[in-house]
């Protein structure tokens, strides 16, 4: 005799993410899954065909920090009134001076190219203690900074209290522990390192601390930030006099996006002299194609640039006697801009 056992499936449930799957019967004629972020409690996205959509993150800025040396290839310096910026044993210390006024920071050279749509996300390593104020005031931050500093996303230890912020065209909105509505608890000046992250959309920030959501903030009648193409950055500055040799931790910066890292290409097809801006804002360099040669003389430059004259050169191709050329680069580039003389032949440059 063959004997049936009726069975039911229990709700299992993990933390970040979870997982909930209901059945009835041995056979069950329906099962329904729901995966979803404990954090944020955002849910996983099926498509109506019945695929899970699947983000793969990809690192848009943002190396290790090895030896004593920084890579300037990758990141960018600055210090004032005797503050030092040094790798030390596979960290950055951003230390101030005994000097008033010093600072210290650093950040990635390119720019992380934000794509409408996928998020970035921003994730550091920080440590640093409570200090104590003597005279002036202490800004020790982190997180994604325009060049010029009027746009931002970051986390803050001002003043020896912690903070997130953003900073929209020079404008500061700081937020402080008590006002926060993510479920963080720890404490961010106790001398150990934390992970720190901020994932953002043109809706939606979000901060996450050791993995934990502590802020969240989504734009309603107007735009947080002016600008969604940030670098990684981490800044140590002592203001209003203050001369406190304090010290900043900075273990990891990176960028990456949660998506593909290419979209679909555009091109240019240039015969004519002149100069052209292919792009205003970010974006990556494909290929190069020469269709037709040149004559002798005559030169093809691409810049990183809007304007050829302030730009870092990308590649100078003599088009003399060179036809049917395809030089693949797969560059990213913060502006494209090319530069046609002479009788130069016939190009195809294929980006996004």
């Amino acid at each position: 005799m063959i004997k049936i056992i009726q069975c039911v499936l229990l709700v299992i449930a993990f933390s970040t993410p979870s997982f909930s799957v209901i059945g009835i019967g041995g056979f069950p004629s329906k099962v329904k899954s729901v995966v979803t972020d404990s954090q944020s409690g955002s849910g996983a996205y099926v498509s109506p065909a019945g695929g899970l959509r699947i983000t793969e993150p990809t690192r848009l800025v943002g190396t290790t920090f090895n030896g004593t040396v920084f890579d300037e290839n990758f990141w960018s310096t600055h210090t004032v009134n005797g503050a030092t910026a040094n790798v030390v044993g596979g960290e950055v210390l951003l230390t101030l001076s005994g000097t008033a006024n010093s600072s210290a920071g650093v950040h990635t050279q390119r720019i992380a190219r934000f794509v409408i749509t996928n998020p970035n996300a921003f994730r550091s390593i920080i440590k640093f203690s409570s200090i104590t104020i003597a005279t002036g005031s202490n800004d020790r931050r982190w997180g994604l900074t325009t060049d010029d500093e009027n746009d931002q996303i970051f986390f803050s230890h001002n003043d020896d209290i912690c903070y997130i912020g953003y900073t929209k065209g020079g404008v500061e909105t700081l937020i402080s522990t008590n006002s926060l509505n993510g479920k963080y608890t720890g404490n961010c000046d106790d001398g150990l390192y934390h992970k720190y992250s901020i994932i953002y959309t043109p809706l939606t920030i979000q901060w996450f601390a050791d993995n934990v959501i502590v802020h969240t903030i989504k734009a309603t009648t107007d735009m947080l930030v002016g600008t969604f193409d940030f670098k990684a950055s981490a800044h140590n500055e002592n203001t209003d006099g203050e001369d406190g040799a304090h010290t900043l931790n900075v273990k990891a910066l990176a960028i990456s996006r949660l998506g593909q890292m290419t979209t679909n290409s555009t091109f240019k097809h240039i015969d004519t002299a002149g100069s052209y801006n292919l792009k205003f804002g970010g974006g990556m360099l494909h290929n190069i194609v020469a269709n037709e040669s040149g004559t002798a003389g005559t030169s093809f430059v691409v810049y990183n640039s809007t304007y050829a004259e302030t730009g870092t050169e990308i590649a100078m191709i003599d088009t003399y006697k060179t036809s049917l050329l395809n030089a693949a680069y797969h560059l990213p580039f913060n502006n494209l801009f090319v530069v046609g003389t002479g009788t130069f032949g016939d190009i195809t440059i294929v980006y996004e």
